[in-house]
This record gives structure tokens, sequence and C-alpha cells, in this order.
């Protein structure tokens, strides 16, 4: 069973970042293998009806990135609550993304939710993946309908491939006010019947192979105390969530 670490120099990094940008908070499953090139990965993530305060954000997602810390290139995908009066950069709203979909596109919104009590929630497949042009794309992975790119000109870094895979959830709240609710808003000690998860969790190696997480190369990175947010990653569950594991939490007094 995976819980909190912050043995590799990566996460170290990343894990930085929620005291470099106060208000934000991590709960993640990540890669921790240095020197490695990932083309995209995949997952399911349920979603759930949140309720957030002004000024406050609450994601679920995927998320790549590649180069130094002075030239940082990320890519998120997932599901998002804000509740900003004026929203940060987040769907079409960044300038670059390129949308191919007419059905699936970012921004929409996601009906019906998951309901806490029972197993039968609702998920989003997604997809990050470089494609042999060197431009992100953004896929359904469960209907694998090609949504979107990001072309590879917007960035000097990863569109040679990322060397970090993150899945989540992260949050954000203005400083010194409370943090909002992560996932379902319950804790991961209450499991998949109530609090929210991300299923079949795979990456994509630079051949393009795409395979599943495995418990030894990811570890567990969660940034604030256990009753803010939580994760619990056991590795296989089952054919129904293969790699798997459930995350999120209340918030609340969660620290810087």
């Amino acid at each position: 069973m995976k819980r909190i670490t912050t043995s590799n120099s990566q996460i170290e990094d990343f894990g930085q970042l929620s005291q470099d940008y106060p208000g934000h908070h991590y709960a993640s499953v990540q890669t921790t293998t240095t020197g490695k090139t990932y083309y995209g990965a995949s997952a399911s993530i349920s979603f759930y009806n949140l309720s957030l305060g002004e000024n406050q954000y609450s994601l679920s997602h995927i998320f790549v990135q590649s180069g130094p810390s002075s030239e940082l290139n990320s890519i998120q995908a997932g599901i998002g609550a804000d509740n900003f009066q004026k929203t940060e950069c987040f769907d079409t709203q960044c300038p670059g993304y390129v949308q191919i979909d007419q059905t699936y596109f970012l921004g929409m919104p996601l009906a019906p939710a998951s309901q806490i009590g029972t197993e039968q929630n609702h998920y989003l497949p997604i997809k990050l993946f470089r494609v042999k042009n060197k431009n992100f794309g953004l896929g359904d992975n469960g209907e694998n309908v090609n949504v979107g790119y990001w072309p590879h000109v917007l960035f000097n870094h990863i569109s040679e491939g990322a060397t970090f895979v993150r899945y989540g959830g992260e949050t954000y709240a203005p400083p010194d006010c409370q943090s909002p609710p992560m996932g379902s808003g319950r804790l991961a000690e209450e499991k998949f019947k109530n609090a929210a998860y991300v299923a079949r969790a795979m990456i994509v190696d630079s051949d393009y192979n795409e395979d599943d997480i495995q418990i030894d190369d990811v570890d567990v990175y969660v940034d604030t105390p256990s009753s803010c947010y939580e994760v619990l990653y056991d590795g296989y569950q089952g054919d129904k969530y293969a790699q798997a594991f459930i995350f999120g939490g209340p918030g609340g007094n969660c620290g810087v």
C-alpha cells in the first residue's frame, strides 16, 4: 500500500508549489522514475457535484510536465469545479488549443454526476498523448475520440515527451481561507462507494506502448493533514478498476 513520500527530487520540486503558491494543495499518485520519457497518460476519473466558495477551484485530472523549473511545460486535463469571479486560464481560454471533435469539447458540463453511497459512479475517460508530429493530443479514452490538441510550437520541452506524470486532485483557495473539497468531498478511507477515484491509470512510453502504471514506479504525494485530503493506492483493484486509487477529502484548514 502506498502512502505519503517525498523521496524523489521531482516530487520534492513539485511539492514546493504549495509553498511557492499559497492556497494550492495536491493529493496525487505520480511517477518517480528519472530519465524516462512518457508520450502520454490515460485514466478514468469519477466526478461529483461540489459546493465551492468564492474564488476557489477543485480539479481532478491528469497532469504531464517536462523541462527545468525556469522553463516548465505542463498540460492538464480532467474535471474542474470553478467558482472564480475572474477564472484562471482553463479550457479554450488558454491560447493555442485546437478543437477537433464537435461533440466533446473543453469546458462542456458533465451530467449526471456520481452519487455518494453507490459504486455505480459516473466517470470521465481521459487520454493525453504525444503524436508523431510532436503535437500533444486530448482524447476521450472510452470512445477513442480525438477531442483536440495543443500544437508543438506552444512548447519548448514537452513536445519531445513528458518526464513526469501525475494523476489526482488539486485545489485552490485564497490565502487565509479554508480549502474547498476535493473529489467527492469524502476521504479516501471511505473507499470506492463514497470517495472519488482514478481508475485504469496507464502511461504511454516513448515507443507508444500503453501500459498500466506499476506500484513500484509511482509514489503518493499529499501536502495536507489527512483530515483534509487523502490518497489510498494499493495497486490492482480487479477488472473493473485495474490500477486505481481513491483520493480527496473535505478540505478545511489545510495549512499554507
